[in-house]
């Protein structure tokens, strides 16, 4: 399997709140691989945006990737995966350790911010999974 880009979102209804994530897993040519909606129980919205990470980086490697490309709109999420943020609450520097950990399972891995307006796919799969009360696969809309 070649790169793969992995979108994730995370979403919270209220802060701390029920919490879905979404990914959507990209070839080189920018065709969806994978996308899904999940239902990941109650927690932050900071949470919802680790387990998105966590989800997406999962899905990618059962899918045989070998490099990654994961991008997400939180700030939070990347900046302290990167090390340039600090992470003083034990269950998000957990959080932060586990989407380590797989990033180096990967030959080659990458995170980077994107702005929430040029990233929407993940962003729908997760509300939609929110909004349904179940989890939802991707169906093309963005």
């Amino acid at each position: 399997m070649e790169t793969i880009t992995v979108e994730v979102d995370g979403a919270c209804r209220g802060n701390p709140g029920p919490t879905a994530v979404g990914y959507l897993l990209i070839d080189r040519k920018g065709r969806v691989l994978e996308g899904k909606g999940c239902l990941t129980g109650r927690g932050t919205n900071n949470t919802a945006e680790y387990q998105a990470a966590l989800a997406g980086l999962k899905a990618a490697s059962k899918a045989k990737a070998t490099s990654v490309v994961l991008c997400s709109d939180s700030q939070l999420v990347v900046y302290q995966v990167k090390g340039d943020w600090a992470c003083k609450d034990a269950t998000l520097a957990s959080l932060r350790n586990s989407v380590r950990a797989l990033l180096k399972s990967f030959e080659s891995a990458e995170i980077v911010w994107v702005p929430r307006a040029k990233q929407t796919g993940a962003d729908s799969l997760a509300f939609s999974a929110l909004k349904r009360g179940r989890d939802v696969q991707w169906e093309g809309f963005a």
